[in-house]
């Protein structure tokens, strides 16, 4: 159970990683990121008493709200951002040309994400900007670990192609 006393703790261990996860769905702004995250913590306090560790472990937990919290607000947003490589916000600017053609390929990426279908940005981003387990992004999804695996994988060819057919 969460308490007052690890509270504190809870937020620390799993901000960084919520705040990342939401940066990415929510089309790298970081404002709205910030503000979700707020909120994401205000209703693991809030929803505390109904996490049960014998369903599921604390992260997969939070990030099953943090998750549907990015929903509610894409369902809220009436316009979806486009996100251009000059406007991103929270990627540093580099004097070395390689860390350039990283960030724009990057950028590319991430604009052809956001072109899958929620689940199929969250299997992604989840699995590989997160760095879940697959049994952990089956759990936060509330999906079998092998349809999971199956789903990540078809996602990826889709991205892939999506990538080279789009320069």
């Amino acid at each position: 159970m969460i308490t007052r006393e690890n509270i504190i703790k809870v937020f620390h261990e799993y901000k960084e990683l919520i705040y990342k996860y939401v940066f990415v769905r929510v089309y790298r702004n970081k404002e709205v990121a910030e503000d979700i995250t707020q909120d994401i913590f205000l209703k693991v306090w809030e929803k505390r008493t109904l996490y049960n560790p014998q369903k599921a472990s604390l992260k997969t937990w939070i990030f099953r709200i943090a998750r549907n919290s990015v929903i509610d607000h894409v369902r809220r947003s009436s316009i979806r951002k486009q996100v251009s490589y000059d406007e991103s916000q929270g990627i540093e600017s580099h004097n070395n040309v390689a860390d350039a053609d990283d960030e724009i390929l990057r950028d590319h990426v991430f604009k052809q994400m956001e072109l899958l279908s929620e689940d199929e940005k969250d299997l992604l981003v989840l699995r590989f900007v997160e760095k879940l387990e697959i049994e952990e992004v089956a759990a936060v999804l509330n999906k079998k670990k092998s349809a999971t695996k199956v789903q990540i994988h078809r996602t990826l060819n889709k991205l892939k192609l999506m990538i080279n057919s789009n320069g």
